[in-house]
């Protein structure tokens, strides 16, 4: 995940590279912005990934969680997870953004 990460969030993979801001297209620009976001929440997921791993005190900075717990976070992470792939494949996301994105162009 974090390798996945370090690719997204290397700029010179970012649409509109090389191009000033004032001279990038709405859609250079919006997709420059998602690919930035998209990478933001890569490394949270790999954060969150960690921490529910590790399950020490010291990564979460408060005492582990019991096994019933555990079992009801992991279960919660994979419905929010497969929401999210539904909801990434369907394009619903990408679309609403680009269409706020680019003013309904």
């Amino acid at each position: 995940m974090i390798d996945v990460y370090l690719d997204e969030a290397d700029p010179a993979n970012w649409p509109g590279v090389g191009t000033a801001g004032e001279h990038m297209t709405k859609e250079e620009r919006g997709d420059r912005y998602w690919c930035k976001k998209n990478a933001a929440a890569t490394v949270m997921l790999a954060t969150e990934t960690r921490k529910l791993i590790a399950n020490d005190k010291a990564a979460l900075g408060r005492d582990p969680y019991g096994e019933p717990e555990m079992d009801r976070r992991i279960q919660d992470a994979e419905k929010r997870a497969a929401d999210l792939v539904k909801k990434v494949q369907d394009g619903t996301s990408r679309a609403g953004f680009l269409k706020r994105a680019t003013g309904g162009a």
